[in-house]
């Protein structure tokens, strides 16, 4: 929507740098949550995005050794399905309230022993060098809070898609829909990273809340604010 050239050109410019380096991490995670982020914003932008999806889906088959990345076969011989199974085994250990919120606790040898969880799974998936952190946002918050933290969380993330699916389908003109579109691919894109990832410390986690603050911010405009001006 910039008409200014030179606005145009910063931003593609921005895009393609940021494209190129999600391209050659080669993070199997960071892949899957742009794709379905595009999908999401196609509808707004046909256009812009077909052609960005395209050229990145290019980009990904150019790119080398990353189509060996994203085999399945490759997939299933990572790393993180032995951290995920470590993960569960301590979950099952303490099911309700977790081993304890805090940065260290699941790396903290005097109050978990991973070596011991890490021996109850399939030898095939048994980590060399143990791993001191979920990779996963879910088994992460789970293991710390257990399942009662689990369902506060899940809770959260209902309400964020609730007043997501409200601003884009009763929003009071296309500034607030097309915005709540734009938040929506956002979290979809950082969620799904966080499937594949730690992401509830450090710079994920201010993205993440960052989202949430201005879903919040945009619901109250989109529903409370009157005879405002957005386009």
């Amino acid at each position: 929507r910039e008409t200014s050239l030179y606005v145009k050109i910063i931003l593609v410019t921005c895009l393609l740098v940021t494209a190129m380096a999600t391209l050659l991490t080669q993070s199997r995670g960071t892949l899957i949550a742009a794709v379905i982020a595009f999908i999401i914003l196609i509808p707004k932008n046909k256009k812009t995005m077909i052609v960005f999806s395209i050229l990145f889906i290019i980009g990904v088959g150019i790119t080398p050794g990353l189509k060996n990345r994203l085999d399945l076969t490759t997939a299933l011989r990572d790393a993180r399905v032995g951290i995920n199974l470590t993960t569960l085994e301590i979950i099952k250990s303490y099911p309700i309230i977790g081993i304890g919120f805090g940065m260290e606790t699941y790396g903290n040898k005097s109050l978990l022993d991973l070596k011991k969880y890490n021996a109850r799974i399939p030898s095939k998936y048994r980590q060399t060098t143990i791993i001191t952190a979920p990779h996963n946002v879910l088994l992460d918050i789970t293991v710390r809070t257990g399942i009662v933290g689990l369902a506060l969380y899940v809770y959260i993330l209902f309400t964020f898609v609730k007043m997501v699916w409200m601003t884009i389908m009763h929003g009071k003109n296309d500034f607030i829909r097309d915005s709540g579109v734009c938040i929506m691919a956002a979290f979809v894109g950082i969620f799904i990273q966080g499937i594949f990832a730690d992401g509830m410390f450090g710079p994920q986690a201010i993205v993440l809340y960052t989202v949430f603050a201005m879903m919040t911010i945009l619901y109250g405009l989109g529903n409370n604010t009157k005879d405002l001006n957005f386009d």
